[in-house]
């Protein structure tokens, strides 16, 4: 949820903030779409959000759990409030573990690409980067790249 907090940020304090790179953030529409179109393989994210909830001995993540569809709509409502330069660096697949991982036509990892490219086209001033060799954690498997598109991201906004 990273990426949808820096973007409340940046559409609460716009005249405070340059320039935004994103590694990967969480779609806003990623879950529901992913309900919707293939249930089936949201039936083990369903039972892990169930024991979060019910938790009594883990009241952060029950919290973020609570407030997660809050917290993406505030996101998605925030895009309206700023239009500053930012940089997505989009990972081409590892958002589930095991042997789906590496597949870029596996549902999830091919709906979570094509959300964060919808909302990259739907931006001013976005430019994108789908990294085809790389898993959710971008910054631990490619730490250049992370560099370089911080440094690019100060040389274009001076």
């Amino acid at each position: 949820m990273g990426g949808s907090f820096a973007k409340v940020f940046c559409g609460l304090y716009p005249a405070d903030v340059s320039g935004l790179v994103l590694l990967d953030p969480c779609p806003e529409d990623f879950y529901a779409r992913m309900l919707e179109e293939h249930p089936e393989l949201m039936k083990e994210d369903s039972i892990y959000m169930q024991e979060i909830l019910t938790s009594t001995d883990r009241p952060g993540e029950t919290e973020e759990m609570i407030s997660f569809d809050t917290s993406m709509q505030q996101a998605k409502l925030s895009d309206t409030a700023h239009a500053i330069p930012t940089t997505l660096l989009i990972a081409a697949y590892g958002k589930i573990p095991g042997d789906g991982e590496k597949d870029p036509t596996n549902p999830m990892n091919s709906i979570w690409v094509d959300e964060l490219k919808k909302w990259a086209a739907s931006r001013p001033n976005l430019q994108y980067t789908v990294l085809e060799n790389s898993g959710h954690h971008i910054s631990k498997e490619h730490p250049d790249v992370v560099i370089k598109a911080i440094t690019d991201m100060i040389v274009r906004i001076k």
